[in-house]
């Protein structure tokens, strides 16, 4: 959050539920989803927002474990795209401004 917020508004949520008390407020220009999130995986979560709905907004799952398979999971799930932990301020600025144009 930290790295980001001198450029954009952050919003942050500790678990799904948390997640889902914001979405119900505020449409997002971009979620930034990690896979190993507290009480229900990232994938989980967002195929539960696809069936109410969808999102009118990109989706980029975080994750350390960038295996071909979880890449893929993601990929088949409607990510906008995927990074891997630890990740690089400016090459996540870079991908970031192209994922929000």
């Amino acid at each position: 959050k930290a790295m980001l917020s001198d450029i954009y508004e952050i919003h942050t949520a500790a678990d799904a539920k948390a997640a889902d008390s914001f979405l119900k407020a505020n449409k997002p220009d971009l979620m930034l989803l990690d896979i190993d999130m507290p009480g229900t995986d990232g994938i989980t979560y967002h195929k539960k927002l696809r069936k109410k709905g969808g999102t009118a907004y990109p989706v980029v799952f975080l994750s350390s474990n960038s295996d071909t398979v979880t890449v893929i999971k993601t990929a088949l799930n409607g990510a906008t795209g995927f990074i891997e932990k630890p990740f690089d301020k400016q090459k996540l600025l870079t991908k970031i401004e192209a994922w929000l144009h």
